[in-house]
């Protein structure tokens, strides 16, 4: 419904928190001392964190990064099917990336190509921080063309990964 996408995009907007993460175990190397990591991480490079913590290989196969031996990403993707069961036959998704710079997000049809998405938000987040001014219906395409490139090769790889599980 048109209620559930404006909650979704409030939502995607809201990604902007910030964690703290404590993580405490007596066997883990003492000379790991206390930092704060500034950055963009997701959620996948916390297990990615914790084998390293550990002395344990992470897996070449493995998408996540460990944020003690890692530089942080130049950016974060954000993916939301709306709410329910994340059926992407069914229903479209939001897909958005999060920079420095701007955050933009598009919807999209599993079906369809990328170029048939739909720009959603943009916000320029060096000028509006608070993310009130969406700037999707007058932006200049060129300003956001290297955050459009990434969600392309993203929403191909998604693309090919559901073709394999669910298509």
């Amino acid at each position: 419904s048109e209620y559930q996408k404006k909650d979704t995009l409030r939502y995607l907007k809201g990604q902007k928190i910030k964690v703290p993460a404590a993580c405490r175990h007596n066997q883990w190397n003492k000379d790991i001392k206390h930092k704060k990591y500034n950055g963009f991480y997701n959620t996948k490079d916390i297990p990615a964190t914790i084998l390293d913590l550990n002395n344990i290989e992470i897996p070449k196969d493995y998408d996540g990064i460990s944020a003690l031996s890692s530089k942080a990403r130049d950016y974060v993707l954000l993916e939301n099917v709306f709410g329910g069961c994340p059926d992407y036959n069914k229903r479209n998704f939001l897909l958005g990336i999060r920079n420095n710079n701007y955050l933009v997000v598009m919807e999209f049809d599993i079906h369809k190509n990328y170029d048939d998405g739909v720009v959603h938000s943009v916000y320029d987040l060096k000028k509006d921080k608070d993310e009130l001014h969406n700037l999707k219906d007058n932006i200049d395409i060129k300003l956001i063309k290297k955050e459009l490139l990434i969600l392309k090769k993203e929403f191909e790889n998604l693309k090919e990964d559901i073709k394999r599980v669910i298509l």
